[in-house]
């Protein structure tokens, strides 16, 4: 919190009136980044947890073929951002489904959100 805060305040003053939005998009990222890397280092301190790395890289393949589907696409206006959206999880979705991201259970999970049925 404090320390990604100081970070930002910091490299804000020095780039964003050089660079403008584009340095403040920069900055942001690195102060991120920053409290990322620090809450993953105190949090390893106190709980011991294992990280799924083969699915982090298959959710990140998937999330590089989202962007390219939705920069390919360039949406323009309200009606294309929307369709960019659905096109995006459509994407998305598609390849965490071939890359084998999912479990036998999370599938049947998902199988039975599709199968509901209205109370009513």
């Amino acid at each position: 919190g404090g320390v990604s805060s100081l970070i930002t305040w910091f490299f804000s003053l020095i780039f964003i009136p050089i660079f403008g939005i584009i340095a403040a998009a920069f900055v942001t990222l690195v102060s991120y980044i920053s409290a990322l890397i620090l809450m993953w280092y105190f949090a390893s301190r106190e709980l011991q947890f294992a990280i799924d790395w083969k699915f982090i890289a298959k959710s990140f393949v998937a999330s590089i073929f989202m962007a390219f589907g939705i920069i390919w696409f360039s949406p323009v206006g309200l009606l294309g951002v929307v369709a960019s959206i659905i096109l995006g999880v459509i994407i998305y979705s598609l390849f965490i489904f071939l890359l084998g991201a999912l479990s036998k259970k999370e599938i049947i999970f998902l199988k039975s959100l599709l199968n509901f049925r209205s109370i009513y």
